[in-house]
């Protein structure tokens, strides 16, 4: 059986715009098991994700998620006031971030084997996502059947896993509660 790892990012990685930056991950055995929630985002073409969605729409998804048969990792950050006291921006952050959530992904999946899809950005080169997450595999014994970047409005599990990210940095920026609908799927949460 081939797992699934869906990761997506929130927030902007300078020091000024966004204070907070967040990535999570959606684990799940089939993408098939986000397939009620994946049902409610329009068909239309267009990129949903937790930016252009009411509150409402995005405490209804996430309701119905808690149904579904997933985990979630997540790390956040206030990059101008981070805990470690060390401050780190653009591309670098990225890249820790990725392969953080990439690591407490593997830990969370329930098989060896894996197909990894990543939001597609600018912030790290297809072949630095594939070496990263094939660094991260053999420490944690997992094998990778793919690795790709997606477009997001070509993909639902991007879209969703934009929510989870969204809903993570809005919790430790605005203190949204919508983040805690998911409690009980959250498997690694990381603070910085």
């Amino acid at each position: 059986m081939t797992g699934v790892i869906a990761i997506d990012e929130s927030g902007d990685l300078g020091s000024s715009g966004t204070t907070c930056f967040s990535m999570a991950a959606i684990v799940m055995m089939r993408s098939r098991h986000l397939m009620k929630v994946a049902k409610m985002i329009p068909d239309d073409g267009r990129e949903h994700k937790w930016g252009n969605t009411d509150d409402s729409t995005r405490r209804a998804l996430f309701k119905e998620m808690v149904s579904c048969q997933f985990n979630v990792v997540y790390s956040v950050v206030n990059k101008n006031q981070p805990s470690s006291g060390v401050y780190v921006y653009g591309n670098q952050l990225y890249e820790i971030f990725l392969r953080q959530v990439l690591a407490d992904s593997m830990s969370a999946l329930q098989c060896r084997d894996v197909n990894i899809i990543v939001d597609r950005s600018r912030f790290v080169t297809l072949d630095r996502l594939r070496e990263i997450a094939q660094e991260e595999a053999v420490k944690a014994d997992v094998n990778i059947k793919k690795c790709e970047k997606i477009t997001s409005q070509q993909n639902k599990c991007i879209q969703i896993v934009d929510y989870v990210a969204g809903a993570v940095r809005s919790s430790m920026e605005h203190g949204d509660d919508t983040l805690s609908i998911l409690d009980e799927k959250i498997s690694v949460a990381r603070r910085y």
